[in-house]
This record gives structure tokens, C-alpha cells and sequence, in this order.
């Protein structure tokens, strides 16, 4: 799950000077795919608490695409 251009978190990428690679998505909050996160190759990936809680299996599985973002999340221990 990402968000497009019509949200909250997507205001809060671009006016801390971050790009939303999903911004152009047609739905709020669509559902991408392994392969979709790596067309789009970004640099950082937020796992937030809302709308949807990641969690640390959803962080395992980002970890294992091998891609070359960094990974953070709002439920750091």
C-alpha cells in the first residue's frame, strides 16, 4: 500500500523536500506490487502507523526485495 497526491502524507514528503513516486497513483491509497516498487526505485521507504499499522513482517518483507532504499518506521524500538 502507498498514497497518491491526495493525501496528508503525500503534503508532508513534498514540503519536507521528498518526491512521492506513487504520487500519480489513481487511488488514495492503492495496493502495488513487488515489481511496481522496483520500477519506481526509491530512495526511502516510510512504513507509518496509519492508515494502514506496518508492522516489523511487512518491514522483513520490504528487506527482502533487495532494493536500495532505506527502510524506516513510526514503531521503531
Amino acid at each position: 500500500m502507498t498514497f497518491n497526491r491526495d493525501t496528508f502524507a503525500h503534503d508532508l514528503v513534498r514540503s519536507s523536500g521528498g518526491e512521492n513516486v506513487f504520487g500519480c497513483a489513481e487511488s488514495r491509497y492503492p495496493r502495488i506490487s513487488e515489481s511496481e516498487i522496483r520500477s519506481a526505485d526509491p530512495e526511502i521507504i516510510l512504513l507509518p502507523t496509519e492508515p494502514y499499522a506496518f508492522g516489523e513482517a511487512e518491514r522483513q518483507e520490504l528487506l527482502a526485495l533487495d532494493c536500495r532504499c532505506l527502510l524506516y518506521t513510526s514503531d521503531a524500538a
